[in-house]
């Protein structure tokens, strides 16, 4: 009886752990699932880019005289920054430009590309309104026979747009340079193809800088444009779409496309070349054209 009573306790011991046993070895997925959150922030930073198509432009086999077919160019906002005021354009046909192409003259890569580039933006394309990005026209050897410059006149030369051209004649300030607009003179010739300034538009004087004094005429040609005298008084460069602040002010130059440009946001305008009469024939010096969107 007492061997049996030992075999019956070590059995009371034996069985419960056997059951734990058992109840820790069961599948686990008789447990109840957790869960929790974690908060996740994302932040952009300011990011300016703007991305312009397309790379490269050009233009084949244009006989002088006439214009080159309309290009798009897309200007498209890729960074994280709105411009809220508007996209200009310049040209680097004043900067790059080192020798005077005008006649004589056989050689085609002294003319910079970009001067004869013309821009058109959505109010002006429907009537086939185009205008000069940055135009730069040189002065001439010679004056025109049979008519001589005005009295004291220091310059003089051609705004040639296609078959037309316009004569206009610079008299230099008592400093010797065409910056001062109390004593520095520019006229324009209103009417095409005419070797005369008689009734020539005399310009009105806007502000000055180091390198360029500016201009405006009421009418002719050069209505619509602002005009940039070089201090040297060697040359004039017209524009209208170009915001530049190394320019001195202009009242009639604006954006090409003002207004808002949010990101993802694309804004475009066409462009052509104008190619005047008596360009000889080669390959033009290659231009860039910069955009610059405004914020």
């Amino acid at each position: 009886m007492k061997c049996t009573s030992s075999i019956g306790l070590l059995m009371l011991l034996i069985l419960p752990l056997i059951g734990l046993i058992v109840l820790l070895t069961l599948p686990t997925d008789i447990l109840a699932d957790a869960a929790n959150t974690t908060n996740i922030l994302v932040n952009v930073s300011e990011v300016s880019q703007i991305s312009v198509t397309p790379a490269v432009m050009s233009w084949l086999q244009l006989a002088p005289g006439t214009n080159g077919t309309v290009k798009n160019i897309t200007v498209e906002n890729i960074g994280s920054t709105t411009y809220s005021t508007g996209i200009y354009l310049s040209v680097d046909s004043w900067a790059n430009t080192t020798n005077n192409p005008t006649s004589p003259n056989t050689d085609a890569s002294k003319y910079m590309s970009g001067s004869f580039l013309t821009v058109s933006n959505s109010t002006f394309s429907a009537n086939d309104e185009y205008f000069f990005v940055n135009q730069v026209s040189w002065n001439e050897t010679t004056y025109p026979s049979p008519s001589s410059p005005t009295a004291g006149a220091d310059s003089w030369g051609y705004y040639s747009n296609l078959t037309n051209t316009w004569l206009w004649e610079l008299s230099m300030s008592a400093d010797g340079s065409c910056r001062n607009g109390t004593d520095t003179a520019l006229k324009i010739q209103p009417t095409a193809n005419l070797n005369s300034l008689s009734g020539a538009t005399a310009a009105e004087f806007m502000d000055n800088g180091t390198q360029w004094s500016t201009w405006n005429v009421t009418g002719g040609p050069l209505g619509q444009y602002c005009i940039a005298v070089a201090s040297d008084c060697k040359t004039i460069m017209i524009y209208k779409f170009d915001m530049n602040s190394s320019l001195p002010t202009c009242n009639l130059r604006n954006y090409i496309a003002p207004g808002s440009l949010a990101p993802s946001q694309s804004k475009s305008f066409d462009v052509k070349p104008h190619i005047p009469n008596g360009i000889p024939a080669g390959s033009l010096m290659n231009s860039t054209v910069t955009v610059t969107a405004v914020t």
